[in-house]
């Protein structure tokens, strides 16, 4: 597939184009895998969605090889283990991504959008837990969003997602890293650390 387009004058039509080929095989309400750098193939969007959604937010620079959008993987980076692998895996990672929570969400990607947000403000894990357990009550009874952060974590662990948490100056001056590190106050603002 061609993919010179998105850095290209024509990236409206180029756009255009990509939506047409990814909504033509739709089995899912209407609903594709929007790859824009906000939604990450996370979040299923109708086509209008996604076309405002690239020429707004743009493409997710690290996908690819597109494959929620019709092409198909090669030879390339196969490894010949996969199988070994997958039947070492607790819980198949491939049938997650399919069982739907709701038109926009997979329970896969319901869990990847909840642990990030997890990460990003720093809940414990009993906080999650406490908001997993609220957004299973709120969810229809037979409903297969995770009940646990251990079930997220088992979830998520095929794709082995580290975090490294680098703090930042209140100011935005600075990320305390590399050098930084061991700094204990901002070095342009004077700021502390903690």
């Amino acid at each position: 597939m061609d993919k010179t387009w998105f850095n290209l004058k024509g990236y409206r039509e180029g756009v255009k184009k990509f939506v047409e080929n990814a909504t033509l095989n739709v089995e899912n309400q209407g609903l594709v895998r929007c790859p824009c750098k906000k939604c990450q193939n996370l979040c299923h969007q109708n086509g209008e969605t996604i076309v405002l959604h690239l020429l707004k937010d743009g493409m997710d620079m690290s996908y690819t090889t597109w494959i929620w959008h019709g092409e198909q993987l090669g030879k390339k980076g196969v490894h010949e283990n996969v199988d070994e692998q997958q039947d070492n895996c607790p819980m198949n990672f491939v049938e997650d991504a399919e069982i739907p929570l709701y038109p926009k969400y997979t329970r896969l990607s319901a869990a990847a959008v909840l642990y990030k947000h997890k990460t990003m403000y720093g809940y414990s894990n009993k906080s999650f837990d406490n908001l997993l357990e609220i957004l299973c009550d709120m969810l229809p009874e037979l409903n297969t969003i995770p009940n646990s952060t251990r079930s997220v974590e088992m979830l998520l662990k095929p794709f082995q997602l580290d975090c490294i948490r680098i703090h930042a100056c209140v100011n935005d001056c600075c990320l305390f890293r590399n050098d930084l590190e061991k700094s204990e106050t901002c070095p342009k603002c004077g700021s502390s650390i903690w």
